[in-house]
């Protein structure tokens, strides 16, 4: 996922990972006290951080790179919901948290789903069914099953 990715490049001017991850978090919902938190920090620490010039650098450039490659695509909503999600289950909001797993579970690349489609009846069944139905309606032209 090229799109959502924030590359090794953006982050290099930065003194510590932690720096790196703040600015990660950061960029997921400009909540700098959560970002904090996150990362290990105070979350009062994340306006302070923000003041950094090398982590504004690093934002500036993950928020221009992210105008520049502005197309929404299928990978692109997947990897928001999952934000939205861990966001929501930090915040201790249950129902959004919810609401995005199971947009996540709906999404064709997961597909959680799947053993809950519907299965398609036998012939015969189907037959008698179609029958039944012409009997209620009163229709009596021929009808041929193959």
């Amino acid at each position: 996922m090229t799109k959502r990715r924030i590359t090794v490049e953006q982050l290099t001017g930065l003194s510590s990972y932690q720096h790196a991850f703040f600015v990660i978090e950061y960029c997921k919902d400009q909540d700098a006290p959560r970002a904090a938190e996150v990362c290990g920090y105070e979350p009062t620490t994340g306006h302070k951080l923000l003041k950094r010039d090398d982590i504004k650098e690093a934002i500036n450039g993950v928020l221009a790179r992210r105008m520049q490659q502005s197309d929404i695509d299928a990978e692109w909503l997947l990897y928001e919901l999952v934000d939205n999600h861990m966001i929501a289950r930090t915040k201790g909001n249950l129902a959004a948290s919810n609401s995005a797993l199971r947009e996540i579970a709906k999404h064709k690349a997961v597909d959680a789903y799947s053993a809950e489609k519907v299965v398609i009846e036998s012939h015969e069944v189907v037959k008698n069914r179609l029958l039944r139905a012409r009997d209620r309606t009163g229709d009596k032209t021929e009808i041929t099953f193959i």
